[in-house]
């Protein structure tokens, strides 16, 4: 009868209307998917230092904001990392030269008539300047590299002989700077030797500065670890 068609005619468009929303539902789910795709591969580019990336997200997506912001703080961030670059090379450039003129002033001055203790402490002089002449040669090779991954040159080394090493060149220093060794351990760590000498030294050379008399350095191994202690007998 036609009640009985009226009901199956409202059931099949009830139907229709469920499959509908349903449809619409995935679509729009699929389309903020793929925005949300979009934005996370700018995002993970971003974070491996590269913004050469682009990408475009539709002005009706809801998304549009965040992946505005997005860009834009992935143009400052390339725009702050390109003046740190130029930045770091305009002071090393700066910093070559009168190291260069005090190199040449030391090596004049090893010429003269002077006791040993002034020659040792000449040569303690050129020490510090050679080695501050490698920091600025190593950031001109950072600065060179404009975002992109540093290289680390990491390899395996004996901590007790690079250690003993590093410390010789404070052997004439006005306060003991002295090596404790763990007898019969030998640790082996995997490292870039040049970069972690410059932080024991800076480290060592803080100690110095707030150290009453003496500068103790000392190693200590932990699960697949190697701690490295530098400690001064000063307050605080």
């Amino acid at each position: 009868n036609y009640s009985t068609y009226e009901k199956h005619y409202t059931f099949i468009i009830i139907i229709i209307m469920l499959l509908m929303s349903v449809l619409y539902i995935i679509l729009l789910t699929l389309f903020f998917s793929r925005n949300l795709n979009k934005i996370y591969r700018i995002s993970d580019t971003y974070s491996e230092g590269d913004f050469s990336s682009s990408t475009t997200v539709s002005k009706y997506s809801t998304l549009k904001p965040l992946y505005d912001n997005i860009m834009t703080m992935g143009e400052k961030i390339q725009s702050l990392m390109i003046s740190q670059s130029n930045m770091t090379r305009f002071a090393a450039h700066e910093c070559r030269t009168p190291i260069s003129t005090m190199l040449f002033a030391l090596e004049d001055l090893k010429n003269k008539n002077l006791s040993q203790k002034s020659l040792q402490c000449i040569d303690s002089i050129e020490e510090d300047l050679a080695e501050l002449k490698e920091l600025v040669k190593q950031f001109l090779q950072y600065s060179r590299y404009n975002g992109e991954e540093f290289t680390l040159n990491s390899q395996n080394i004996e901590v007790n002989s690079w250690l003993k090493t590093t410390l010789a060149r404070y052997q004439s220093s006005p306060k003991s700077v002295a090596y404790h060794v763990i007898e019969g351990d030998k640790p082996v760590v995997l490292m870039d030797p040049e970069l972690m000498k410059h932080v024991i030294d800076n480290l060592i050379i803080n100690a110095l500065r707030h150290a009453q008399s003496q500068v103790q350095v000392s190693t200590q191994l932990t699960d697949k670890k190697c701690i490295i202690h530098v400690d001064d007998d000063g307050t605080n």
